[in-house]
């Protein structure tokens, strides 16, 4: 993620390009195993939670670069369409009271999210594919401007 498309249809040499990064980052990873790159710690945890912003129809509403920007949360980012935002946290050890932590910090971060949709007259939604958005509204037309922070 984080970059954006500008193409709806790819060439043979486009393919070529892309299976040669996949191998390239799929080298790399493997590397960073050998390396004992990654942590090792155990017990640790956090959240990536994508959300919608709706209408009381719950349709979908192309409104998130100002909802983002009136949160004003670097933990609220946005996903690919217009209509889509991402929560997420930062990790949490889960020992002890840590998944309470973790709860609360959810918990938090989505009553302001919803306080900021109303304000906007507007509803958020968890949840991955929203099954009120029609095909036509999955396209570039309504990509969400931002690139991934």
């Amino acid at each position: 993620m984080g970059v954006d498309i500008s193409k709806l249809h790819f060439s043979k040499s486009d393919m070529s390009l892309f299976k040669e990064k996949i191998r390239d980052e799929t080298k790399l990873l493997n590397e960073w195993f050998c390396q004992n790159r990654f942590s090792t710690l155990v017990g640790t945890g956090g959240f990536e939670l994508e959300a919608w912003l709706v209408d009381s129809n719950c349709r979908p509403v192309p409104g998130n670069v100002e909802f983002i920007e009136q949160l004003n949360d670097p933990m609220v980012v946005p996903e690919l369409a217009k209509y889509n935002f991402e929560l997420n946290t930062k990790p949490f050890s889960v020992k002890g009271h840590g998944l309470l932590s973790l709860k609360q910090d959810l918990k938090n971060r989505w009553k302001q999210a919803e306080l900021q949709a109303q304000k906007m007259n507007l509803r958020t939604m968890m949840i991955g594919i929203l099954p009120t958005v029609q095909e036509k509204q999955l396209n570039i037309e309504h990509s969400s401007p931002y690139r991934q922070r």
